[in-house]
């Protein structure tokens, strides 16, 4: 992915709205913004996977995939929704 996040970021932003924007894939430096607590991707129609690493994510309690197509979210997941987090 062409974008990245600086370093300088990692321990301060806490709101990303990256809706809209025509991306094609999540920068994986996105999983390095450690107080990360809201992440909003929507409508961005070219993104078909989402990093594992935003896993690590320990903050993040919001994360907008609305109009996405994911194709790599597990199975168990998709089975129970919000109701398995």
């Amino acid at each position: 992915c062409p974008i990245e996040f600086p370093i300088v970021l990692r321990d301060s932003l806490e709101v990303l709205m990256l809706n809209d924007n025509q991306l094609e894939c999540v920068p994986q430096s996105l999983c390095r913004l450690h107080n990360l607590t809201e992440l909003y991707l929507s409508n961005n129609l070219g993104i078909r996977e989402l990093p594992a690493e935003l896993g690590q994510l320990s903050n993040l309690w919001q994360l907008d995939i609305e109009n996405l197509n994911i194709n790599n979210i597990p199975q168990a997941v998709r089975n129970e929704g919000t109701a398995l987090l």
